[in-house]
């Protein structure tokens, strides 16, 4: 996969198991690191700040407020991924 788009709140697998879930088999496998976009309509400070640290659990590469309109979800893409 070249980049991967979750909501945070999903109502069965929500993205921040799907964060841990896909890092820990990126390192498991020896996968190339996948960048994941994280969305939500709750922007809980704290919460983002835990996604997208680095040395975390999670890794989420950038966090995306809703409303998000197409030209900011291509940039955030084009941040991420050459296109």
């Amino acid at each position: 996969m070249d980049i991967i788009i979750s909501d945070i709140d999903m109502p069965v697998a929500d993205g921040e198991h799907l964060c841990k879930n896909i890092r820990r088999r990126e390192k498991e496998v020896g996968l190339k690191r996948c960048p994941i976009i994280l969305i939500s309509g709750n922007d809980n400070l704290k919460r983002v700040e835990e996604l997208l640290r680095k040395d975390g659990e999670y890794q989420a590469d950038l966090f995306l407020k809703k409303p998000i309109d197409f030209d900011e979800i291509m940039q955030a893409v084009a941040e991420l991924v050459a296109i």
